[in-house]
Order: structure tokens, then C-alpha cells, then sequence
């Protein structure tokens, strides 16, 4: 490709002109280190063909401080080619976040550090110099989680430590990883590799004084050990995200 091309949405998935520009890594869980890794999230969508060089650089940027995660939007879907890891919640998870940054388009690819830094998602030095940053404000682990197989479904148990106002839990079942082979769209011909691919999300209220538990929904035909559960504290407020753990579903 020869010129970056941009083509936005708006929140309201009306399509205006894809940012183009040029994914994960189990954190291990580790009892002698008791701070939380940064957490990336990256909107993307096999539809776009701005979005596999920021699938790639996700990839890169995984490490055991940090810890990335890939929400594939549903509103790339008309033009040829269906994402099949795409939900209309990841979607309005972005417009929430569109919201919250006061951004009058969504757009793909753009990657959120911390809950509180945006940019576009295949940029590397934004990419760099907003964890590097984001790593001088690291906290404590004060969730722990707990998944195990239920009736055949994954069930967290969680409980967590002081929380600031307006905190909510967010429980997202991932999967490690995938490839896919568009045949149509703007990406037809084209191998598609992805990593950390939240496949379902609940964001759930929750108080230091009582531990829960919630039963989570995982796709059909992929095993307990293609995925791992990733629980995480934020601010719907602002926005910024605090403690985060992963778990294996046992």
C-alpha cells in the first residue's frame, strides 16, 4: 500500500470516509508480583484493511506488564466479508469509549491504553511512549478470580479489594488465538492471524464487601484450553482501568 487511507464511522455506525496505518500473551499469574500489567485494548475488524498491521503490532507489544486484548466491531460486516470473532457489544463498547473521549467517529483500528489513552491502533510510537507511561502508574492486585467449568459453562468467582466510585468489573472470555482467511472484503486473498480475541464481555457492579460469582457465555466448538478469562477493574467515569488478572478455565 502506498498512502494511508482513512475511513471513519460515525458512533451512530453511519459510515462517513478506515484509519489506515500499519495482536496475545497469558499474563502468568505470579504471587510475588502483586501489581496489575497495563491493559491494551484494540478495536479492529477483518473487514478493514487498515486493521491487519495493528493486529500485528498488538501481538508485538505483548509482554508479562502487559497485557493486550482484541474487540472485533461488527459495523465493517456490510461490506463483503463477515467478521466471524465480531459482536455488536464490542462495538458499543467503542462507542462508550467514543463517548468518554468525546470523539465524534469511532474508527478501526484504534487502540485504548489504560482505559484512558486512545490512538490509532497501528501507530507504534503512540503505542510505546502510552504504556511506558501507563507503567509508571501501575497498582496492586486487589481482584482475585477464580474460573471453573459449571454444568458446562465457565463460572467466575471474584472478589475485590477498596474501589474507588463508579468502579465496575469487566469479565471478557478470550481466545488465544486464531487465523482466518478472508475470501471477500477488503482483505480477500489475505491471511489474517489474531491473538487475545475476546470472544464475549460482561461488565458487572461489584463492592469490596461481598464476593460474586457469575456464570459466562463462551462460543460454540472451541475448547476450555483454546481460552482464559481476564477480569478488570475500571472507572466508568474516566475511564481508567485498574486492577486486571487472567485465569485459565479449569
Amino acid at each position: 500500500m502506498t498512502r494511508s487511507r482513512i475511513v471513519w464511522f460515525s458512533i451512530s455506525l453511519l459510515i462517513v470516509p478506515c484509519l489506515t496505518f500499519d495482536s496475545a500473551h497469558i499474563l502468568a499469574e505470579d504471587e510475588s508480583n502483586d501489581l496489575s500489567p497495563v491493559v491494551v485494548e484494540l478495536f479492529t475488524s477483518e473487514g478493514c484493511s487498515s486493521c491487519p498491521p495493528a493486529d500485528k503490532l498488538l501481538d508485538k507489544l505483548r509482554a508479562d506488564d502487559v497485557l493486550v486484548l482484541s474487540f472485533h466491531v461488527d459495523y465493517w460486516n456490510h461490506l463483503g466479508w463477515r467478521d466471524p470473532f465480531s459482536s455488536p457489544d464490542f462495538t458499543q463498547r467503542q462507542n462508550q469509549y467514543a463517548r468518554l473521549f468525546k470523539l465524534d467517529q469511532v474508527y478501526t483500528p484504534q487502540m485504548i491504553v489504560g482505559g484512558e489513552t486512545e490512538f490509532v491502533g497501528s501507530d507504534r510510537k503512540a503505542a510505546t511512549a502510552a504504556i511506558s507511561e501507563a507503567k509508571l502508574h501501575l497498582v496492586t492486585r486487589s481482584l482475585k478470580l477464580e474460573v471453573k467449568m459449571n454444568s458446562g459453562r465457565p463460572q467466575a468467582n471474584y472478589s475485590v479489594g477498596e474501589l474507588s466510585e463508579n468502579t465496575r468489573l469487566n469479565l471478557a472470555v478470550v481466545q488465544k488465538s486464531d487465523i482466518s482467511h478472508a475470501t471477500a472484503g477488503e482483505n480477500a486473498g489475505t491471511k489474517l492471524p489474531h491473538v487475545n480475541i475476546v470472544r464475549s464481555l460482561k461488565t458487572i457492579e461489584v463492592n469490596s464487601s461481598n464476593p460474586g460469582s457469575v456464570e459466562l457465555e463462551v462460543p460454540d466448538g472451541i475448547k476450555p484450553d483454546e481460552l482464559f478469562v481476564v477480569g478488570y477493574l475500571q472507572n466508568i467515569s474516566t475511564g481508567k482501568i485498574g486492577a486486571a488478572v487472567t485465569q485459565p478455565i479449569r
